[in-house]
């Protein structure tokens, strides 16, 4: 089900999405929102909360989606999913994962050519007051036009599969060892087909 139907409902989640970002002090490095779900890939500095926060961010536009609609009822469909992610490893990959959704659907040829994401700000230089830019964007190369070129060329290369179980967190041996340590349990393996027993 929808639960964007025009610009002014993406705008106005944006415009709750920035006062989620600076209440809870996030950085947001790559988002997008469609129609019926969004994609975000942040830092939080108390991971304990997010549930909060983000419960806290789809019920004020619940709020305002059923005063606009007149609906009723839940709109977001589960609870939401999070996934644990290396940063100095796979955060720029999650952002090549989630600008891609609107390509993936079959909106837009090419991710930048979708509005509602954080890729124009990577490939057209246009900055929000949502997304802080990825740290590994120095990267790709020495100046604007180098970095954005390579970058489009980036994003449509190589495929996003390494997202597709989001049960299960990315990242080397030693950040998956540290992520059990911390939680104090047996973290999920990704999906796959089981060992052969010799």
């Amino acid at each position: 089900m929808d639960v964007f139907h025009d610009d002014s409902d993406f705008k106005y989640f944006l415009w709750l999405l920035k006062r989620f970002k600076d209440e809870n002090k996030l950085q947001i490095f790559h988002w997008v929102l469609m129609s019926n779900h969004f994609h975000l890939s942040i830092i939080i500095n108390a991971p304990d909360k997010l549930s909060k926060c983000i419960g806290i961010l789809q019920q004020s536009y619940v709020q305002y989606h059923h005063r606009k609609w007149n609906s009723a009822g839940r709109l977001w469909q589960g609870r939401f999913k999070s996934q644990a992610i290396q940063k100095e490893r796979y955060l720029y990959e999650c952002g090549r994962y989630v600008e891609r959704n609107p390509m993936r659907a079959g909106i837009v040829d090419y991710p930048w050519d979708y509005k509602w994401s954080s890729c124009s700000v990577y490939v057209h230089n246009k900055p929000d007051s949502i997304t802080t830019l990825d740290p590994a964007y120095e990267s790709f190369g020495k100046d604007i036009t180098e970095r954005a070129n390579a970058y489009k060329n980036w994003l449509m290369k190589g495929e996003d599969t390494i997202f597709n179980n989001m049960d299960a967190p990315v990242g080397d041996k030693d950040f998956i060892h540290r992520l059990m340590l911390k939680s104090g349990r047996r973290l999920l393996r990704k999906r796959g087909r089981p060992p052969k027993v010799r």
